[in-house]
């Protein structure tokens, strides 16, 4: 996918419109630094990730708009072609690690609590 960036906004358009109406959330758009974000990724692989990121995305909302802060996307450097390069130190892996788990576990915690939540009220 990242030979094919132009397909970025129109992927994660069709995925935002699926998901917002699977959960039943008001996300309409993409912050405009949220775009950037997506645009700058490099996306190794198939767009499932994108569909991936964005469906996070979308339980970590709290809004009509998707946000920079609420994309799960890997922490790391960025080489000058815009790649990303591993951690160049084992501190710098450690924190990416910690950084990874933490949101990991956020993510769980809003689902399962947003699960919850459906339950009780019928949603």
């Amino acid at each position: 996918m990242k030979d094919r960036q132009e397909d970025i906004p129109l992927l994660a358009a069709h995925f935002l419109k699926k998901y917002a109406e699977e959960m039943g959330k008001p996300v309409k758009g993409f912050a405009s630094e949220a775009m950037k974000r997506l645009m700058r990724y490099p996306w190794p692989g198939m767009s499932v990730k994108l569909e991936n990121v964005i469906e996070r995305s979308v339980v970590m909302s709290d809004g009509d708009m998707i946000r920079a802060d609420h994309l799960a996307l890997s922490p790391g450097r960025r080489k000058r072609d815009g790649r990303d390069s591993g951690p160049l130190t084992s501190e710098a892996l450690k924190e990416i690690k910690k950084h990874l788990r933490e949101k990991a576990v956020e993510d769980v915690e809003r689902a399962f609590i947003l699960s919850a939540l459906k339950g009780i009220i019928g949603m």
